[in-house]
């Protein structure tokens, strides 16, 4: 017999340890790699809703990706490897999915394919503070 409050418990702590598990294997390979970053934020929604409990994950056409979770009113802040806020200067793929678990189940997906697996997303990062909008539709 499953304990219930523990398997509560343990299903609300996934999406943060898939974040930890995340940010760990950004930060892998050392300090040698330390690029200039700037700080990212924004807001995500879909056909005009606030999209929460969402991931959203920047990444570059070379080093590193930064990731975060968009928050009840579907707002992030990018982190960096090591924690670091931010993400790499340059042009970025972007991907956005509220599949946080990674189940591949489609009840799990509320973002259309052309935002997350398929994306056809890109941003450019640019110095100083980028606050980066996504206005996505389910069309």
């Amino acid at each position: 017999m499953v304990n219930q409050p523990r398997a509560d418990r343990f299903l609300k702590c996934q999406p943060v340890v898939g974040m930890c598990l995340f940010l760990m294997f950004a930060g892998c390979g050392g300090n040698s790699f330390n690029p200039p970053l700037s700080e990212v934020n924004g807001r995500v929604t879909l056909d005009d809703v606030p999209l929460p409990d969402a991931i959203i994950t920047f990444v570059p056409n070379d080093g590193p990706s930064s990731g975060g979770f968009t928050d009840q009113d579907g707002r992030f802040n990018l982190l960096f490897k090591n924690g670091q806020p931010g993400a790499m200067i340059g042009v970025h793929s972007v991907r956005i999915s509220t599949d946080i678990n990674g189940t591949f189940l489609p009840e799990n997906e509320k973002v259309p394919a052309k935002y997350n697996s398929e994306s056809t997303l890109t941003v450019e990062v640019k110095e100083g503070l980028n606050s980066i909008p996504f206005h996505l539709t389910t069309e």
